[in-house]
């Protein structure tokens, strides 16, 4: 309306037509205005869009139903009272799971005539489930809609793109038409090596591409009949409101023909076996689980067998990546797999977790592997220190400064990181050392999985882990121990009654506390060899050096653990006396590709090691 409307009066002309157009319709028009708070104050002046509509309003000339948001309504038509009572007030609320898919299927025939694809009846169900489940900061069903449609984008642009195994096929294949031109001497085995090769990929070659030819020839068929049938379905409708019941059976007859159409097409695709098949024109729960991983950079759905499989490993590999730590790693998994299951509160955390015990026991490095093996990504771990917020306010460069103060605009360190990527493990490293002010803001994330911003704006965390450490009683506990004063198998009570004097009972009661053990001498030097095969991959996959040791190199190695320092004394010891010998021997000379070289004990040095270029046995 405001459009093109260069001259003072011309927009308020315009609506005044439009008001003038519904008059006439004798209650027969109804006015849909959308985003009906921009009324207040267009057209500029005294005679804004909104006031040209209240005396048709308050006349009851016009119907008139308008849409908008409850913070628009309340900043800008509240505000307006004469406009307010022109309307009746309908809250409209997320519909319910049933009544989203209802509305979803309405939808499904615009779908497929739009992208010629067939989306099955639990593709709908699943992207209702899964969207309520995953993608937060939109509403069903239009979130539903969403993904269904970005499912439907996925597999079209993967139907109309060259397969990438015929693509691999097609480089082969010039591939060996090169080389055969290059080998003049047609006489030569090697050319007709070459040529039987040759020969036998254009067998395989050749039929495949004819395949998927002939599947998108099809496909394309399915898509054009798909909107033709919704097409005449919409005419079918039309001519039954107006009681046109011979035009009505017309379309009908020519609908069956259409679909026996779709039917035969599809029989005829079906038959293919589906090692062969290059195409699937259809969306079905894969599909969609495949876009909302897409969309959220995680693997989700119906726990496929992958995802399953996965989850049943993720014991074995977080022991294989944090040794000795055996009851901690299954704390941890019981409350991934209450929550990937279902069990747990969708309105909670995935887990709420209070790592305690000595430093330098892998609690930081389990909370990065669990990032990792949870979300898929490198990225997916937001670390908060807290020895950052040791004063009351400095709970602001958490959630964002309050209205009227610098940086209100810019929201809080974890409220932004949690808002581009809800999908994150959240861990609040060194606890004890914050303020006590800033854990009790902490309640509303653990207990209800929201913290509200300075703004006002409310973040969903039930997609996260959040993982508190701590270094709480663990020089008292561990001392303790040693003299004998505690049982090793109370290491946890004996845990807990110092921290329940120190946090308070309603925040250490949403926690599960998991206590990891001091590392022991055998835990030590499984570390050492852990840390030493890493190393020698990196080298391997670097394709400098082939590294070899003995086991006296890791025994001496884990001779320099110290409790004060935990497991970083080792992994420092690491880098001084293993990693920077092999790095100035790579960069004082140009190692062949693969050198064998050996680590071997060495008393009469400062480090105890020396590297040899041939390996030996020390």
């Amino acid at each position: 309306m405001l459009a093109g409307a260069k001259y003072r009066g011309e927009f308020e002309e315009r609506l005044e037509g439009v008001v003038k157009e519904v008059k006439a319709g004798n209650g027969m028009i109804l006015l849909f205005l959308d985003e009906i708070h921009t009324l207040v104050g267009a057209g500029g002046g005294n005679l804004d869009a909104a006031n040209i509509l209240k005396p048709a309003l308050a006349r009851g000339e016009i119907r008139c139903i308008g849409a908008t948001t409850i913070e628009e309504y309340r900043t800008t038509i509240q505000n307006d009272k004469a406009l307010e009572r022109r309307f009746t007030q309908v809250e409209v609320k997320e519909p319910d799971d049933a009544m989203a898919i209802a509305m979803l299927q309405a939808l499904v025939p615009k779908l497929e005539a739009h992208f010629g694809l067939r989306i099955h009846g639990d593709a709908i169900e699943t992207a209702v489930k899964l969207s309520r489940r995953y993608i937060w900061g939109q509403y069903l069903p239009d979130k539903g809609r969403d993904l269904l449609e970005l499912a439907c984008a996925l597999q079209k642009f993967e139907a109309e793109t060259f397969p990438e195994e015929l693509q691999m096929l097609e480089a082969r294949s010039v591939e060996l038409q090169e080389k055969l031109r290059l080998n003049e001497d047609t006489s030569s085995e090697e050319h007709k090596t070459l040529a039987t090769q040759l020969d036998a990929h254009h067998q395989e070659y050749g039929p495949r591409r004819t395949q998927w030819l002939l599947e998108k020839e099809a496909g394309r068929e399915l898509g054009a009949v798909r909107a033709e049938i919704a097409k005449l379905g919409e005419d079918r409708k039309r001519a039954l409101r107006h009681g046109d019941t011979a035009k009505s059976a017309q379309l009908r007859a020519k609908l069956d023909e259409l679909r026996g159409r779709i039917e035969e097409t599809e029989a005829k695709l079906a038959s293919v076996t589906e090692s062969k098949r290059h195409l699937t024109w259809s969306i079905s729960t894969d599909e969609v689980a495949k876009a909302v991983e897409k969309r959220t950079g995680i693997p989700v759905g119906r726990l496929m067998e992958d995802d399953r499989q996965r989850l049943l490993q993720l014991h074995a590999t977080l022991a294989g990546s944090v040794i000795g730590q055996e009851d901690a790693i299954q704390g941890i998994v019981d409350a991934v797999h209450r929550s990937r299951a279902g069990v747990s509160p969708v309105n909670r955390p995935i887990g709420n977790l209070l790592f305690l015990g000595p430093t330098g026991v892998g609690k930081t490095h389990l909370a990065k592997t669990l990032a990792k093996e949870l979300f898929g990504r490198d990225d997916a771990l937001i670390r908060i220190d807290m020895s950052e917020y040791q004063d009351k306010a400095s709970h602001t460069r958490l959630v964002g400064a309050p209205p009227g103060y610098v940086g209100y605009d810019a929201g809080g360190q974890l409220t932004e990181a949690i808002r581009r990527r809800p999908f994150s493990v959240i861990l609040f490293d060194e606890m004890e050392k914050a303020h006590e002010d800033i854990l009790l803001m902490l309640l509303q994330l653990t207990d209800e999985a929201k913290l509200t911003d300075g703004r006002g704006v409310t973040f969903d965390f039930s997609n996260a882990l959040v993982i508190f450490t701590s270094n709480i009683g663990a020089a008292q506990v561990e001392a303790s121990i040693a003299q004998g004063e505690v049982a090793l198998d109370r290491r946890k009570e004996a845990y807990l009654e110092i921290v329940k004097r120190r946090l308070r009972q309603e925040f250490l009661g949403r926690l599960d506390v998991v206590v990891f053990n001091r590392l022991g001498p055998e835990t030590v030097t499984g570390l050492v060899r852990r840390e030493l095969k890493l190393l020698a991959k990196r080298l391997e996959d670097n394709g400098r050096i082939e590294l070899r040791w003995a086991e006296a190199v890791e025994e001496h190695l884990a001779s320099f653990y110290d409790d004060t320092f935990g497991a970083r004394s080792v992994l420092s010891r690491i880098r001084s006396d293993a990693e920077l010998p092999i790095a100035r021997h790579l960069i004082q000379r140009d190692a062949p590709q693969g050198e064998p070289m050996a680590l071997h004990l060495d008393h009469s040095s400062s480090s105890g090691l020396f590297l040899s270029e041939q390996a030996r046995r020390s």
